[in-house]
């Protein structure tokens, strides 16, 4: 999630090196507006078939396999002479968080306890402000080129330790594969005892046996009353996040501010604090999932 982060939120200092000719080439309007949409194209792309994908060669091979996406996009923006070259590259990075925003979650509450899946799985979004805080501040201080290899270096730190990590139980247990089921949930439960690794093992078992017998169709999504609220629910919140804008504001925040904000404040520093307000925000949200509905928290935030 932090490399999707960083992703996001490059456009917004490399716009103003670029409006300062400190990039390899300049682009007019409508060529920025692609380079920032065709993320936002590959991001809608890639979804469908990394569900397939994930299930049919696992959660971990599958996003290690397609961590060629982000390190090819850094390495083409390192390299572009063009503005196709740019092109491609965002492209890719859309890609990329396709793929890790279908397979990360699956894979987090397949491997995370019961006591810790909650807060596992909110985490991610602080993740990703990381990434793009990570970008407001490195980006205005150093050159075209230091940034993209910053971002590269992200994309290796992340390969680096997540091919430590072992696959998930429940994806060798669909493919009745117990035992490496067994020896992941061992490495990932550490200092539990044998027993109630067992009793974990019998349980995911059994929820895989349970859901080869719920098999739905696509039309049980929209025929099924609670089904079908549950869709419209969650189309809305994706759609009106997405209506938001903020994707678009991260990309063109530097852009967008003024010469100087509150008569001192430059737009990269403001630009720093609207990452380090986003990141705080993430990590507070995370804590306070814990203790309050989901529901609440989504209405104060939409909100504010």
């Amino acid at each position: 999630y932090t490399i999707m982060g960083s992703a996001t939120a490059w456009p917004s200092p490399v716009l103003i090196k670029m409006a300062d000719g400190e990039t390899p080439m300049v682009l007019d309007v409508p060529q920025v507006s692609w380079m920032v949409s065709l993320m936002f194209l590959g991001h809608i792309t890639s979804p469908l078939p990394t569900g397939y994908l994930m299930d049919i060669f696992g959660r971990k091979r599958t996003c290690l396999c397609l961590t060629v996406l982000p390190f090819t996009s850094w390495l083409l923006i390192f390299f572009a002479s063009s503005p196709v070259h740019l092109y491609i590259a965002r492209f890719a990075a859309g890609l990329w968080i396709g793929v890790t925003s279908t397979i990360m979650p699956v894979y987090v509450g397949e491997i995370a306890g019961t006591e810790l899946r909650s807060s596992l799985t909110t985490i991610n979004n602080s993740l990703f402000n990381f990434g793009v805080l990570f970008a407001y501040v490195v980006g205005p201080y150093v050159s075209y080129y230091s940034l993209a290899i910053a971002c590269e270096m992200l994309t290796v730190v992340y390969f680096c330790t997540f091919i430590l990590m072992p696959e998930s139980p429940h994806f060798f247990l669909k493919h009745e594969q117990r035992e490496e089921a067994l020896a992941s949930l061992n490495w990932l439960r550490q200092g539990d005892s044998k027993e109630s690794v067992e009793n974990e093992i019998s349980r995911i078992e059994q929820a895989i046996e349970d859901q080869k017998l719920q098999k739905g169709t696509l039309k049980d999504i929209f025929f099924d009353v609670g089904n079908r609220k549950a869709f419209i629910i969650s189309v809305t919140y994706a759609v009106m996040k997405r209506l938001s804008g903020s994707g678009v504001m991260q990309a063109y925040t530097s852009i967008t501010l003024p010469d100087v904000t509150l008569g001192v404040l430059d737009p990269d520093t403001c630009v720093i604090i609207i990452g380090t307000i986003s990141l705080i925000s993430s990590v507070a949200s995370t804590a306070l999932s814990i203790k309050f509905r989901r529901r609440i928290l989504m209405t104060v935030s939409g909100g504010g």
